[in-house]
């Protein structure tokens, strides 16, 4: 695990890994998926980790660049599965 203090190679890793099983959960729910609570509790306390360990890192330094790459990929997969939701929705109707 990455130490606290400046960010590394193991904060991207524990950043984007960790996001990784809650944007997957999220996004399946957001299209229709059912899950379970269990998952959604192990993938939100994975989510939570990494998230808290983005904002640490942008508090030290608000130039981290950890930081603002994980914001735009989360804006990037919050953009794209809500355009994917609202066509599968266009097409029902």
């Amino acid at each position: 695990m990455a130490a606290i203090g400046p960010w590394d190679w193991g904060d991207w890793l524990v950043v984007f890994v960790g996001e990784l099983p809650m944007l997957i959960d999220w996004a399946r729910g957001r299209l229709g998926a059912s899950g379970s609570n269990a998952v959604r509790l192990l993938t939100g306390g994975l989510g939570g980790i990494a998230l808290g360990r983005a904002f640490y890192l942008y508090f030290r330094e608000t130039h981290n660049e950890l930081f603002w790459t994980n914001l735009a990929l989360l804006l990037i997969c919050a953009v794209s599965v809500e355009a994917v939701r609202a066509l599968r929705l266009r097409d029902v109707l």
